[in-house]
């Protein structure tokens, strides 16, 4: 099936661009352990094609949450490859506790219209963890074609 296919649906195929403005904090969440994949639809005859980025359970009985969903191929091709990132798997250790939270409890579905002024006042010199991890993400979509 070609592309055209998925570009609607509950995840569809995103651009590059589109999925550094959406996977950064999330990825970054799955690297810090404290988000990880959800596979809705799996069973024994097929793969889910739909893969969830979902927060962990806090311990105050909140349940985890849904951040986004990820196209089955763009969570193979793309996102396993950038939080398998050695430079990532460092930066994780980077962020505070309070950092961390803040991130957790970030509307991901606003990523597109990021504000990165609140980000910068927040996370201070962390911020640029996330930036660069946005730029990561990006020329990652594009070399896989997206």
């Amino acid at each position: 099936m070609s592309r055209i296919d998925y570009r609607g649906g509950l995840a569809p195929i995103r651009t590059a661009e589109e999925l550094s403005n959406l996977l950064t904090i999330p990825i970054f969440l799955v690297v810090s352990k404290l988000a990880g994949p959800v596979f809705p639809t799996t069973d024994r005859s097929h793969p889910s094609v739909a893969v969830g980025i979902k927060t962990v359970p806090v311990s105050n009985g909140v349940p985890g949450r849904i951040l986004v969903w990820v196209h089955w191929t763009q969570w193979e091709g793309v996102v396993k490859d950038v939080a398998s990132d050695e430079r990532i798997t460092y930066w994780r250790n980077q962020l505070r506790d309070g950092e961390l939270e803040y991130l957790m409890n970030m509307q991901t579905g606003n990523l597109y219209s990021c504000d990165w002024s609140e980000i910068e006042r927040r996370l201070g010199r962390n911020s640029e963890y996330i930036k660069q991890l946005q730029g990561i993400i990006f020329k990652k979509a594009q070399e896989a074609g997206y």
